[in-house]
């Protein structure tokens, strides 16, 4: 049970990270501001052209507001840091620490309660990213095509990934929302090295009850000027004298009429803004993405590294707080050196953490100590220094 000096040790971190939490979050929208500005101005005239900027301003905050939850997922230990030492030296500044330990308590036992903030905002991360940040991230991608470029509906562009060992997929532009692909092209190599093409002007994602959902594949209208249309084309590249792949391991349907349903593939919509993530901000992904992922590319460094990161990285608030607080809380003279120091071993850790990932993602480490070296070197520095703090 926490007592009433715990409550107040508490309270005081909470405050402290609330007010951390709102400085980093006003500097990086800040600085995001300056930085695309020319962004915001040329969008909304080339929208204003269009006739197109209604709401523009009421988008623009609503952009502004998604960034709030992944600024906290970005910078989340580091605001725990700088949380902990706001509160420490809140207690050393107002001449508490004194009296507390001539009433027989410990430092290690006084700075309890912001180490379980501390893990309280870890766990805070670790759920908001496994629950909230695909929603978020679908919800920045559409608003911040329409405030940074101009564009009304937001959609990913030629894109080529492998589905299975020996099925590629490769697509023109899909769009998200909508859930449907403009030029799909499926390729697949058997074991004798036959190749199959398939080529299909528009497929869209269809779910039924009970089903996974399929791509059903459509053929393009017939075109106003000539009247004729683009049907869903099967390409099989054979030797002379060879039989012809059978079509139906492929795919299902009528193709004479030009539609068909793509089953035999298993990627879906989700997998695509997923691919896409992987591409353009891997850190981005969620744990559930990762994990989608793994079954496309096993193989992948990137995908092995992420998958521990998202545990990793929040926990690194704890190790931030265990190295910053006895500095902090320093009963004799010179207590500010103490502060240089665990700000010091804060850029320390995150250098070391972003090399460390970084040769993750290409081998050069285990994907197990590039995630968890800096962690466990830094928290068992934290944890000595603790321990040794003067009672």
């Amino acid at each position: 049970m926490l007592d009433r000096l715990d409550r107040y040790v508490l309270r005081s971190f909470a405050s402290s990270y609330a007010v951390a939490l709102l400085f980093i979050v006003g500097l990086m929208l800040v600085s995001t501001s300056l930085g695309q500005l020319d962004d915001f101005l040329q969008s909304q005239e080339d929208l204003a052209q269009r006739g197109e900027e209604d709401g523009f301003l009421l988008q623009l905050l609503f952009y502004f507001l998604l960034q709030i939850p992944l600024i906290f997922l970005a910078m989340g230990p580091f605001v725990t840091f700088f949380a902990g030492l706001f509160t420490a030296l809140s207690l050393r500044r107002s001449h508490e620490l004194a009296p507390v330990l001539g009433a027989g308590r410990s430092l290690q036992r006084l700075l309890l309660p912001a180490l379980l903030g501390g893990l309280l905002a870890c766990a805070a991360m670790i759920g908001l990213r496994e629950t909230l940040l695909e929603p978020l991230l679908a919800a920045k991608d559409r608003v911040e095509a329409r405030v940074t470029r101009g564009i009304a509906d937001y959609h990913i562009e030629k894109r080529w990934f492998r589905d299975q060992p020996d099925l590629f997929v490769g697509f023109e532009r899909f769009d998200p929302v909508a859930r449907e692909i403009e030029g799909l092209t499926v390729s697949r190599h058997d074991e004798k090295g036959k190749e199959l093409t398939l080529f299909a002007p528009h497929a869209r994602f269809e779910t039924t009850s009970g089903a996974r959902g399929v791509w059903r594949l459509l053929g393009s209208p017939p075109d106003e000027e000539n009247g004729e249309g683009i049907p869903v084309r099967i390409h099989q590249k054979l030797e002379p004298g060879e039989e012809s792949l059978p079509v139906p391991e492929l795919i299902g349907g009528d193709l004479p009429e030009g539609v068909a349903r793509l089953w035999r593939v298993r990627f879906r919509p989700d997998d695509l803004v997923a691919l896409d993530r992987l591409a353009e901000d891997p850190v981005a992904l969620s744990m559930g993405q990762v994990r989608r992922l793994r079954t496309f590319y096993p193989e992948d460094p990137r995908l092995e590294t992420l998958a521990l990161y998202g545990t990793s990285f929040p926990l690194a608030g704890l190790a931030l707080l265990l190295l910053g607080l006895p500095g902090c809380v320093r009963l004799e003279r010179g207590g500010s050196d103490g502060v240089f120091g665990a700000l010091l071993a804060c850029i320390a850790f995150f250098v070391a953490d972003l090399i460390c990932r970084d040769f993750g993602t290409q081998r050069v480490l285990h994907a197990m100590i590039a995630c968890f070296g800096p962690l466990a070197f830094f928290g068992s520095l934290g944890c000595a220094r603790y321990a040794a703090m003067r009672t």
